[in-house]
């Protein structure tokens, strides 16, 4: 069991799909998922949403990005005193680049820095800080129009 305030490496998968809306040719409204199953320095899951995420990008064919984002998620932690009640609430911020390839598909790559917190729901609000390295791939489009010829 981790003591109050003590600070431990956390281990763990990550999986966010998501869906994005371009607002602007340089803006993104982003909805993702959070999947993550942890086992250092407790085992638990967590599972949400963050419905509020923004990606702001460069233009061209290799495209730096800032992504943030902000949500709900579930967990079932249990001796990480601060967080081990179900109900939790995210904030993350990254920075990444995403190639889009000859072929339509787009490979990517982001460092992303977590916060959990339940929002001092329940004392104490110690919270878990996480850093994640995430690598992403999307297929090329399919445009129905070439499959009716």
């Amino acid at each position: 069991m981790a003591t109050p305030g003590e600070r431990q490496g956390e281990r763990g998968l990550l999986g966010a799909p998501s869906i994005s809306l371009r607002v602007t040719p340089w803006f993104e409204y982003v909805v993702e998922g959070h999947v993550a199953r942890y086992v250092r320095p407790v085992s638990g899951n967590m599972a949400g949403v963050v419905p509020l995420g923004w990606r702001i990008h460069a233009r061209g064919r290799s495209q730096p990005y800032l992504s943030m984002g902000a949500g709900l998620v579930w967990t079932d932690f249990t001796g990480l005193r601060g967080i081990d009640q179900q109900r939790n609430y995210l904030t993350q911020i990254g920075a990444g680049v995403r190639r889009l390839r000859t072929d339509g598909s787009v490979v990517s790559v982001e460092a992303r820095f977590f916060h959990l917190s339940n929002l001092s729901s329940a004392p104490p609000n110690l919270g878990m800080e996480v850093f994640a390295v995430l690598v992403g791939y999307r297929p090329a489009a399919h445009d129905r129009r070439d499959s009716r010829r």
